[in-house]
């Protein structure tokens, strides 16, 4: 009997202590991940501009000039175009943070530009954009534009 109230008092704390010392391993693992690099590689996709060819099948894009989010890479590529209607393109990001995830996974990074092409004076915005990782490679998963209001 005296066994039998021994265990049952008794194992559930080793069980308590050693979920505890598995989670602390897992959170100094995920602290001591290096984002650096990952974290250059996005300022460096932004800076040069994202093309197509790194966005996400299911990528989301939200900007003021469409009146509802567009979902879906076919979908953008019918609603906008590539090189349509704005030749001479421009865009000086100012990125003020990018975070990326303990799982290393995942990102967001913002920041405002000014914004301009052909025929359009410049103007400002603030951007918002999530990106996942697919292999080695970071690919841009959703991309919030807005005006500043004037």
């Amino acid at each position: 009997m005296k066994e039998y109230v021994f265990a049952l008092l008794f194992l559930p704390t080793i069980g308590v202590q050693l979920a505890q010392a598995q989670s602390t391993a897992s959170s100094q693992k995920e602290s001591s991940f290096d984002r650096s690099q990952d974290e250059q590689a996005i300022r460096q996709m932004i800076t040069n501009g994202i093309s197509r060819d790194h966005y996400t099948e299911d990528i989301i894009f939200a900007s003021g000039a469409y009146p509802r989010p567009i979902v879906g890479l076919d979908n953008l590529k019918k609603a906008v175009p590539s090189g349509g209607e704005r030749k001479n393109f421009k865009t000086n990001p100012i990125i003020e943070r990018v975070e990326v995830a303990g799982s290393g996974d995942m990102a967001y990074a913002y920041g405002t530009s000014t914004i301009s092409w052909e025929g359009k004076e410049p103007f400002e915005v603030a951007f918002l954009e999530v990106f996942r990782k697919k292999g080695d490679a970071w690919k841009l998963a959703a991309r919030f534009i807005r005006p500043h209001q004037e």
